[in-house]
């Protein structure tokens, strides 16, 4: 793990929602502990509420939550807390590079997951990506 004492909170806002979930996607989790996000960058988000091993690099079970358009650039880590609105919604379990370069999924530990849609997010909802005191 990285030996960061501090790191930029990274913003971000909902440009899409979605609503798909699946039992069998098969992400395979990238061994890196952080990511450079660029300004403007869109990534996607992807929840999983499976039990294995937070080192586990395979993720079967998914629910799309939306992309994202990251409003300043920054790094990213295993283990930085998501918040949308006021509220911590996951931690960051990894990510997976099955669509680069067009874009990274975000891969979002959650205890139950829900699509986007499920949760009736908005267009224009805003992110935070914040170090973990644990990070």
């Amino acid at each position: 793990m990285q030996h960061v004492a501090a790191a930029t909170p990274l913003n971000a806002r909902v440009v899409t929602i979605i609503d798909l979930t699946r039992e069998d996607r098969r992400l395979q989790l990238e061994p890196w502990t952080s990511r450079v996000i660029r300004c403007g960058e869109i990534h996607e988000l992807i929840t999983t509420d499976e039990t294995s091993s937070r080192n586990s690099s395979v993720v079967d079970k998914v629910a799309y939550l939306a992309f994202v358009e990251f409003t300043h650039g920054g790094v990213i880590f295993v283990g930085d807390v998501l918040r949308h609105g006021d509220s911590a919604f996951g931690y960051i379990r990894g990510f997976d590079y099955t669509h680069m370069p067009n874009h990274m999924n975000i891969v979002v530990q959650v205890s139950e997951r829900a699509t986007g849609a499920e949760l009736c997010w908005r267009l224009g909802d805003r992110m935070e990506f914040v170090r973990s005191e644990h990070g």
